[in-house]
């Protein structure tokens, strides 16, 4: 995965907020472990962005990952087709696969991935709410 990403170009805008979260962040970990060696197996020379935003309205927060060719490539889109195999290494898990495994891991979190074009995904984090007892 390293030598397929050293090309990469990575762009982060991440949100300076203070609330806190409670999620299980080994699968956010390897949600974008397995987005990032899905965009070095499908892309030459990848350029990724990965921002973050709380959103006032829900009380959530947001991570938005993308990733597209930063050139022109000459693979075909048959060529791109993103992988659903499951590797043996850190990171070869399908973004499809991944998003079930995190979803039930962690019920504060759903992801959504992109249906078209260059791939990426937003995955949503719940803001969770305390129960009083009385």
């Amino acid at each position: 995965m390293l030598s397929s990403l050293s090309n990469c170009t990575i762009s982060l805008n991440l949100a300076d907020e203070s609330e806190v979260y409670h999620v299980d962040a080994d699968a956010v970990r390897m949600l974008l472990l397995s987005f990032l060696q899905t965009a070095g197996s499908l892309y030459s020379k990848p350029q990724i962005s990965v921002s973050t935003e709380y959103e006032s309205q829900s009380e959530g927060f947001h991570i938005h990952a993308m990733a597209e060719e930063k050139e022109a490539s000459e693979s075909t889109d048959a060529e791109k087709s993103i992988p659903n195999k499951v590797g043996s290494k850190p990171g070869e898990i399908p973004l499809r696969t991944m998003k079930s495994i995190v979803e039930s891991l962690d019920e504060n979190i759903h992801v959504r991935l992109k249906e078209r074009g260059d791939i990426g995904f937003t995955c949503f984090i719940a803001p969770v709410v305390a129960e009083v007892v009385s």
